[in-house]
């Protein structure tokens, strides 16, 4: 049995606006706007016990669920906080090989959404049913989603991860006058438990720096004693 996807803390997170009436709505509709109430009733940070109550719905019930939390983390006029709910809600009910399909297809459209906590929520699924998508965002435009995106290649090993850890370490958006924001120095050590050449390598190009942290110095006497 697959472990439970990690749910972030988000008892800090903006709580939806007040919903229109079901009165004249599509059934469709009347539907998502029932997960969207469900999500924000609860008001504590932790969903474990609303997510459990989804995966425990009849087969018939848990698979139109299932589509609509979907249709809940696609839709951008919702609060993040619920979207991000309806997400990892959908990720834990996706059982078969065409669910996760379809849900690695949600998550290639997520993957670009303009809110950062989608896009994070995006990399949390992505450990189980697109690990690829982690690869891409190593060069997303927040420091936040490229730090944790290092993370994700890590724990997953995707094809291609040794090079695009050796990318992200050089990436000049991940420097500011000379000094690195986090994403080096935790990319070259993925890249070390990856691939040790590939590492050494790219602590040579990196260079004396006097601006460089004390992470990626030790990187560079690293490099001088494994000559």
């Amino acid at each position: 049995m697959a472990r439970p996807l990690p749910l972030a803390p988000l008892a800090w997170l903006v709580v939806a606006s007040a919903l229109p009436a079901f009165g004249s709505l599509p059934p469709a509709a009347v539907s998502t706007l029932n997960i969207t109430k469900s999500i924000e009733s609860q008001r504590s940070g932790d969903f474990s016990i609303l997510i459990e109550s989804w995966k425990k719905l009849p087969k018939s019930v848990r698979a139109r669920q299932w589509q609509e939390l979907q249709e809940v983390a696609l839709n951008a006029q919702l609060a993040e906080r619920t979207r991000y709910i309806a997400l990892m809600g959908a990720a834990e009910l996706a059982r078969t090989p065409d669910e996760v399909r379809q849900l690695n297809r949600t998550l290639q459209i997520l993957k670009k959404d303009r809110n950062w906590l989608i896009r994070s929520a995006t990399l949390n699924v992505a450990r189980r049913a697109a690990p690829g998508i982690a690869l891409e965002l190593l060069a997303d435009r927040a420091l936040v989603i490229r730090s944790q995106a290092v993370d994700v290649v890590l724990a997953t090993r995707p094809k291609g991860a040794a090079q695009a850890l050796a990318a992200a370490a050089l990436d000049p958006n991940n420097y500011s006058g000379g000094k690195p924001l986090w994403v080096p120095q935790k990319a070259l050590k993925a890249l070390a438990a990856l691939n040790p050449a590939e590492a050494l390598q790219i602590s040579k190009k990196l260079g004396p720096n006097p601006k460089l942290t004390d992470v990626a110095q030790a990187w560079q006497k690293a490099a001088i004693t494994l000559r």
